[in-house]
């Protein structure tokens, strides 16, 4: 249920009073004069706040840290959050606001819209065609934004339908969500393998990410955005394993990514062969396997046979 605040934010009594507190400092820096908020992730209330003029912000602040080390990599992860943002200049990612370290909060542009995940439920096949469309020219266009990033190259590591807004303002898909990006070659954080294995919350990642892989790379991202391409076509992810046991996933990893190449080649929406191909590429279970720069998604520049 959404919880409208105005003014100092006093009147939000239901929400965590840390969070009340980082978003009346929030509101103070950038002069809101309401907050709703529209969502919640495990780690972050998002709130959408209406300026003074009038100007729509999206606030996403973080939960009460744990621990000082839960506090400090949530700061690294905020930071570069907000570095990414700031420096992507991509229609396909939204305009950096402002961030407050101390205060755990960062803003952007507030993107209206539904979730790709939401609004797949009602889509007919005209409409994911065009949903196939915009996710296909998203990722041409930021991939090699963040693989080439400046400061090195940079995973997104949690590319998947509910961190992407089909825009109702303009035939864009935009990617909000980018509290996940690390250094390429980071590894996958060993503490959430008991979390990620057996829900559905991670069924867009990579493989080696839910294995608890020493390094992932940018090929995690070109499995992700297959899988969101494939929940496009199907209406579900790639991965299905409920597992929590390692051994025992990966088998299933096999089977679900072979199930999955099959049924993008049955699709009803007829992708053109060159997309396929890239996109059966881009599944494969083994991270080598995969590309690793979108040269190939640049040649099936029409995803769809011409008829």
């Amino acid at each position: 249920m959404s919880h409208v605040v105005r003014g100092n934010v006093s009147s939000a009594s239901d929400l965590p009073s840390e969070a009340i507190q980082r978003l009346r400092r929030a509101a103070e820096t950038l002069q809101l004069a309401s907050a709703v908020l529209y969502a919640q992730t495990s780690g972050a209330h998002l709130f959408q706040g209406i300026g003074r003029d009038d100007r729509v912000t999206a606030v996403k602040v973080l939960k009460a840290p744990n621990t000082d080390s839960d506090r400090r990599r949530r700061l690294v992860l905020l930071k570069r959050e907000a570095r990414c943002l700031a420096t992507s200049e991509s229609r396909n990612t939204p305009r950096f606001v402002a961030v407050d370290e101390e205060g755990l909060w960062i803003a952007r542009e507030f993107v209206a819209g539904q979730t790709l995940h939401a609004a797949r439920k009602s889509m007919d096949k005209a409409q994911r065609r065009a949903a196939v469309q915009r996710v296909a020219a998203m990722v041409r266009d930021i991939f090699p934004r963040f693989h080439a990033y400046t400061g090195g190259a940079h995973v997104i590591r949690d590319l998947k339908p509910r961190n992407i807004v089909l825009d109702s303002a303009a035939p864009r898909a935009v990617l909000v969500d980018l509290g996940a990006v690390a250094p390429e070659g980071t590894a996958a954080r060993a503490q959430d393998s008991k979390v990620r294995l057996g829900t559905g919350k991670w069924r867009f990642w990579a493989p080696e990410q839910l294995v608890d892989a020493e390094r992932v790379g940018r090929e995690a991202d070109y499995f992700a955005f297959a899988s969101t391409v494939f929940f496009i076509v199907t209406g579900r992810p790639v991965l299905q394993n409920s597992a929590s046991d390692v051994a025992i996933a990966t088998v299933a990893f096999h089977r679900d990514c072979q199930i999955a190449m099959n049924e993008l080649r049955a699709s009803d929406l007829a992708l053109s062969e060159t997309f396929l191909d890239f996109l059966v590429s881009c599944l494969a279970v083994v991270p080598t396997g995969r590309p690793r720069n979108v040269d190939l998604l640049e040649r099936a520049d029409v995803p769809f046979e011409l008829s």
